[in-house]
């Protein structure tokens, strides 16, 4: 089985199998990554900067003013989750659970994905001041540690319900998920579509990309894309 993953700042916001959608990156968008590490490990990937995928996200609708009204609607008809540990919660930790998740503003929800992400967190995330003093940032940051498993039929659930499915933000589309990412992540942070596996198991996406040893490559029909990018960190380096 193949795998292909949306990232912003090494955090996936989307794992595809066994198929890919190029979602809003584009076919100059291909480039290769770690070529010097030989045939079969290096990275297949569409690349663009965190200030053209917010363009990108604009064009077609999905601001932060989205992201807002998505945050109001889930937290008017969705069902609020946390990860397995509740099922552990003291008395006083399931009280305090509740509270912040019920009473958390969006900011609270972005300041804790701030805190959360790997690598690329935007310096100004340090400073922000929680809106009730007994809201839990920590546990909003245990609602990103594992995925959501929505089980409902009912249409009103399945249009709020997320459609992302790999960080627990209380958010609905793929779209307002890379909303908030970029809100909270370094305007350097790298957004890529990695399809490495696909490409290994023979699709031809990239075989018209130029491919030199040694170095990160564009495709030959444009100028490498302009931004602060000096060279593509490891997420395990971070």
């Amino acid at each position: 089985m193949c795998y292909a993953h949306i990232q912003i700042g090494c955090n996936s916001i989307s794992d595809m199998a066994n198929g890919y959608s190029r979602w809003l990156f584009e076919k100059s968008d291909r480039v290769f990554l770690d070529p010097d590490r030989g045939e079969h490990e290096m990275r297949y990937a569409y690349y663009t900067t965190t200030a053209e995928l917010r363009r990108r996200l604009q064009l077609v609708g999905f601001t932060r003013e989205t992201l807002e009204c998505e945050f109001r609607e889930f937290k008017h008809n969705g069902v609020w989750f946390s990860n397995l540990q509740k099922l552990y919660d003291t008395p006083e930790k399931a009280q305090r659970r509740a509270y912040t998740v019920e009473h958390a503003s969006l900011d609270d929800w972005l300041h804790a994905l701030g805190l959360w992400v790997s690598g690329y967190m935007a310096s100004r995330m340090h400073e922000y001041r929680v809106s009730d003093p007994l809201v839990d940032i920590g546990i909003l940051k245990e609602c990103f540690e594992r995925t959501w498993s929505p089980h409902s039929k009912a249409k009103k659930l399945r249009d709020v319900l997320p459609r992302h499915n790999s960080i627990g933000f209380p958010c609905a589309s793929l779209e307002c998920l890379a909303v908030a990412l970029l809100e909270v992540v370094k305007e350097d942070a790298p957004c890529e579509l990695d399809v490495s596996e696909f490409v290994n198991c023979g699709d031809s996406s990239f075989d018209d990309v130029e491919r030199y040893d040694g170095e990160i490559w564009f495709p030959g029909d444009r100028k490498p894309i302009e931004s602060n990018f000096t060279g593509y960190v490891e997420c395990d380096d971070i």
